[in-house]
């Protein structure tokens, strides 16, 4: 058996952990190689288990470089890591990597131990019935491969380890599920329940693994803690999903709640069947549907309007009611890149009536979840959560990938929304490898969108950004409007998080710009406001107002509407009155702030104007009231997973303690906020470390203390 796959562990092994957050371990001391390209290239040859061509690793790792160059990195990357691990014995001089004029890999006379290979051996293993084997696979689960682990401007080594980690994961789960299979099958509830909590563990939204919760706790005569069971199902599924369990686990729930006999409930509920969607040939296969699509996904939604109205006529003399409904479906989804709210309405809420009728719930959920889009564009937000829970309902009740990607996207968009942005990710890179796989550019630009603010909510900047760009360069490839008016000031923003205030500006000033030349006040608005709060921050006052000012002129457009981004609009307006010493004005601003935020149902701009409240009340002297305000932002912010918004929470509750005089409260907030501080920039360079800390220590605007903070950090 390969040395790469198992190990004595004896001196002189190097131990490879890719499985949860990656590191190295030699001769039992941790090793880190400083460049994260070193690493991953170590990562790739260490999975590869053989030797790789040059110009693959070359092109996987520097692709961006003239083919000279990308070479020229490589050796440098070769020789660098083979100088960071040096044999154990004195005398020996085996290095790590070998290689030729061609080709680079592990030299097979080093002991090397890699778990992720261990972990596919052992699942080969398992499949032959062979229970310990099994129960290693699931120790050696730390975590997802390379969980958090990124290579900017690296697709091919993105892609590569998405797909790695898809087959990883999949490995884990039929090892668990194998287990829990023969634990039920020998009646041993205790440890069945042990391998469904383990697998409900990974994604707490498996409306099956919770009926085979229930059923052995009935098994096991434990009816209450069944019952119970059932009801933390159903409180998941209506507050995450929107929707309520399924027919099947109801009917669980009834006949345990009657006091039947357990007898022979212990198989898991059977799978739902895929309804098949069938159409019919000739004419239908039309070249307008190809011709559309093609100029869909290139931005040019008029003269695929075209086309798709002639599909919808050619279908209509047909009497083909599935192919006209898919054509009015298309039709509304351009509608809806066009921002023709009224027309899209109208041909989206069609096509879904008679998708419906006609059972083709694929479409269906295509439909709902173009409704749900175009309802919250148009900020009417009761009706696109109306249609987002629809959709949701409707993607449980098929088996298609399309039909699943719409539906998971529009729950990571959901999820996102509601701060939930770890349960968000999982969801969205599932959408994003559906789509790959079907390349479907259109959904995979929504998954990737909305995967990168997800990143950026759990204060993973980087991989947020690597994220936001990808999209940004696919968008452009296609020449999608719809993106590229949004990309740009979502990536200003998360440079803003990072504290890189010239990358953020200049993200925002080119979001800015193209807004400009589209008369869509959601983008142009987030983009407004994004840059007001760059120049706030760099001390640009003067054009910070302006900004502001014309963002407020964009929100009066439309009184009926309450935009997101506009909030902050007051928030900026209200520092900017603080900063002129009217105290009295930024209170009516925070007035403001704090309404269209609980209007919008935005937790974060909630906590965001209370930390504003707070300050006001700090500025004035009152500090009982700011470590009041303080306190219930904190409240808002407990409820996201958003590490910086909990950082000023804390960060300002400390300086209002120590003001009161409550040293001892003062110094848990600012020890709480400074392990915040170093969590996110563990996963920082040493640069962006510094870009970082020097944000939050220069800061006055979102918090009152960080300079104490960052000190300690």
């Amino acid at each position: 058996m390969s040395n790469r796959q198992f190990s004595d562990l004896t001196p002189g092994t190097l131990e490879i952990y890719l499985m949860g957050p990656p590191h190295l371990k030699y001769n039992g001391t941790q090793v880190d190689l400083a460049r994260k390209k070193e690493r991953a290239l170590l990562f790739y040859l260490g999975m590869a288990d053989r030797m790789v061509a040059r110009n693959v690793l070359a092109d996987l790792l520097w692709g961006g470089l003239p083919e000279e160059k990308a070479l020229h990195g490589l050796s440098n990357a070769v020789y660098r890591i083979n100088r960071s691990i040096t044999p154990a014995a004195p005398n020996q001089s085996t290095t790590l990597l070998t290689g030729s004029r061609d080709s680079v890999g592990f030299n097979p006379q080093f002991p090397v131990f890699i778990d992720a290979l261990a972990l596919e051996v052992l699942a080969g293993n398992g499949r032959e019935e062979n229970p310990a084997s099994l129960e290693e696979v699931i120790t050696l689960y730390r975590g997802d491969f390379l969980e958090g682990f990124f290579i900017r401007q690296a697709d091919e080594f993105e892609k590569w380890s998405l797909e790695q980690r898809e087959r990883l994961q999949v490995n884990y789960l039929s090892a668990l599920y194998r287990l829990l299979h023969r634990a039920m099958e020998a009646k041993d509830y205790n440890k069945a329940l042990d391998y469904a909590h383990q697998a409900l563990n990974r994604d707490e939204l498996q409306e099956d693994i919770h009926c085979v919760i229930m059923q052995l706790h009935w098994l096991s005569g434990k009816r209450a803690a069944a019952l119970r069971q059932y009801q933390v199902c159903s409180q998941l599924l209506r507050k995450e999903l929107g929707v309520e369990p399924q027919s099947r686990t109801r009917a669980l729930y009834d006949r345990i709640s009657a006091g039947e006999a357990a007898d022979g409930a212990g198989a898991a509920p059977p799978a739902p069947s895929a309804k098949e969607n069938s159409r019919p040939a000739g004419f239908l296969l039309s070249v307008n549907e190809n011709r559309g699509q093609a100029f869909f996904n290139l931005g040019e939604y008029d003269r695929a309007a075209k086309e798709f109205n002639s599909m919808q006529q050619l279908a209509a003399g047909a009497g083909d009611t599935q192919l006209g409904s898919k054509a009015t479906y298309l039709l509304g989804l351009t509608n809806l890149c066009n921002r023709d709210f009224s027309p899209a309405e109208k041909n989206l809420a069609g096509a879904y009536q008679t998708a419906l009728a006609g059972g083709d719930t694929r479409l269906a959920v295509s439909c709902v979840t173009g409704l749900s889009l175009m309802y919250s564009m148009a900020g009417r937000l009761e009706e696109a959560r109306k249609f987002s829970d629809l959709a949701q309902k409707l993607g449980r009740e098929t088996n298609d990938d399309d039909s699943r990607c719409h539906a998971l996207i529009d729950i990571g968009r959901r999820l996102l929304l509601k701060g939930r942005a770890s349960t968000a990710v999982a969801g969205l890179v599932e959408a994003l490898l559906l789509s790959q796989n079907a390349r479907q550019i259109f959904n995979e630009l929504f998954a990737r969108f909305f995967l990168g603010l997800a990143y950026a909510e759990q204060g993973s900047f980087m991989p947020a950004i690597e994220q936001l760009t990808v999209n940004l360069a696919q968008a452009q490839q296609v020449g999608n409007s719809f993106m590229l008016t949004r990309l740009p000031n979502s990536i200003g923003y998360v440079y803003h998080e990072l504290g890189d205030l010239d990358s953020a500006a200049a993200w925002n000033e080119r979001g800015v710009e193209i807004c400009r030349q589209y008369p869509w006040p959601e983008p142009l608005g987030y983009s407004l406001v994004n840059l007001a709060f760059d120049c706030l921050y760099l001390g640009d006052q003067g054009r910070a107002r302006s900004l502001l000012r014309e963002a407020e002129k964009l929100a009066a457009r439309d009184t009926k509407v309450t935009w997101r981004w506009e909030s902050r609009v007051w928030l900026g307006l209200g520092e900017l009155a603080l900063q002129e010493g009217n105290a009295p004005q930024a209170r009516r601003y925070y007035d403001r702030a704090y309404s269209c935020a609980s209007q919008t149902r935005v937790r974060k701009n909630v906590a965001r104007s209370l930390l504003f409240q707070g300050k006001i009340h700090y500025l004035d002297g009152a500090y009982d009231e700011a470590a009041a305000s303080a306190s219930e932002a904190l409240i808002q912010a407990g409820h996201l997973e958003n590490p910086l918004l909990l950082f000023y929470c804390h960060e300002s509750l400390a300086a209002a303690y120590r003001a009161l005089g409550a040293s001892e409260v003062a110094r848990r907030h600012t020890n709480l906020a400074a392990e915040i501080v170093k969590t996110i920039c563990h996963q920082l360079e040493d640069r962006q470390t510094l870009i970082f800390k020097t944000k939050l220590h220069n800061s006055s605007i979102n918090g009152w203390g960080s300079r104490d903070i960052t000190r300690r950090t």
